[in-house]
């Protein structure tokens, strides 16, 4: 018998976990009050936030996995700066895996515009060329495809024996 989930009436916050009513992070009660376990709680509503703010319960699973790997991910980066070896499969492993669940819950590759970078990085190389020393330029705005073509600034190019030449 297939049951409409849009029909099915809200059971009261008495029978429900206190997971699901949200006043507790874990079934079992476990101490919320950690470093780990508030970090836990931030990434959650972050990545809940992330989604729209109102997700479903499976899309709610996916982020406290996402979550908890993140959050166990962070713990092995905290030692490995402290100068711990790690087993790099594990953290590897979990890391893909924390990609992956971003990615089912909606988290999009979104490329970044670095041509006014890339321009003002230019222009900076060009400068110290022309000076000798090293220059600092303020970032400029955007420079229309006319004002680039017409630029002092040129890339550099690499020749054979691995000198630059304009």
């Amino acid at each position: 018998m297939h049951t409409d989930r849009t029909t099915v009436a809200a059971r009261p916050p008495a029978s429900r976990s206190a997971v699901a009513n949200q006043s507790r992070l874990f079934v079992e009660g476990l101490d919320g009050r950690s470093a780990l376990a508030r970090r836990y709680r931030d990434l959650v509503g972050q990545f809940t936030s992330d989604v729209g703010g109102n997700p479903a319960e499976a899309q709610k699973q996916v982020i406290r996995r996402a979550a908890s790997l993140s959050v166990w991910c962070e713990a092995v980066e905290a030692r490995l700066a402290a100068g711990e070896d790690i087993d790099i499969g594990p953290y590897t492993t979990a890391c893909n895996s924390v990609r992956r669940l971003l990615l089912d819950i909606g988290l999009q590759r979104v490329a970044r515009d670095v041509s006014d970078d890339l321009y003002s990085y230019m222009r900076e190389k060009a400068a110290e060329r022309a000076s000798g020393e090293p220059a600092v330029v303020e970032a400029a705005e955007p420079a229309s495809d006319e004002t680039r073509a017409s630029s002092p600034v040129s890339a550099p190019v690499l020749s054979d024996d691995g000198g630059e030449h304009d």
